[in-house]
C-alpha cells in the first residue's frame, strides 16, 4: 500500500468515528463553534461570528468581567 492511500485510509477512519469532520478537528455535535471570529468595530462595539455544522436558533454570545463556562 502506497504512503498515499494509507494516509487517506487513516484520515477516513478517523472521520468515521466522529460525527463530523471540518477537515481539521472532530466536531462531536451540529452547535459546536467552529472559526470563531472576533472584531474590533470601535470604541463601543465588537463583532463575534463563528461557524456551526447546523443551524442555531438562538445564537447567543455572552460576555462580561467574569469567565463563562459552557455546562
Amino acid at each position: 500500500m502506497s504512503f498515499k492511500l494509507a494516509a487517506m485510509t487513516a484520515a477516513l477512519a478517523a472521520v468515521a468515528g466522529a460525527a463530523y469532520f471540518d477537515g481539521y478537528n472532530n466536531v462531536s455535535a451540529l452547535d459546536t463553534p467552529k472559526q470563531v471570529r472576533m472584531s474590533y468595530q470601535g470604541a463601543t462595539a465588537m463583532m463575534v461570528s463563528w461557524n456551526t455544522f447546523g443551524q442555531i436558533t438562538e445564537p447567543t454570545v455572552k460576555y462580561g468581567l467574569e469567565v463563562c463556562i459552557p455546562p
